[in-house]
């Protein structure tokens, strides 16, 4: 017969075993997005991450050429964001 404690024991630590198994299955969100969009690869997501309500954040946006990587400059004089 088993004593409550190595039952509590025996409780616990399958709930640990169960609780990393579900930490293991679930995916890892990204932080930024990623995609490429012609010749330009984008990166795009939020400087101050996580993002709250109320709380100054800023959009952040990098773009490269896809094949190189190499940074397209000049982009501030022509976009924005909303």
């Amino acid at each position: 017969m088993k004593s409550s404690a190595h039952r509590v024991l025996s409780a616990v630590a399958a709930a640990a075993v169960f609780a990393g198994s579900l930490s293991l299955a679930m995916p890892i969100a990204a932080a930024h997005e990623n995609r490429t969009v012609g010749p330009y690869a984008l990166e795009i997501g939020w400087c101050m991450e996580p993002a709250y309500v109320n709380t100054a954040n800023a959009v952040f946006v990098e773009v490269v050429d896809a094949q190189t990587s190499a940074p397209i400059e000049h982009l501030d004089s022509s976009s924005r964001s909303r």
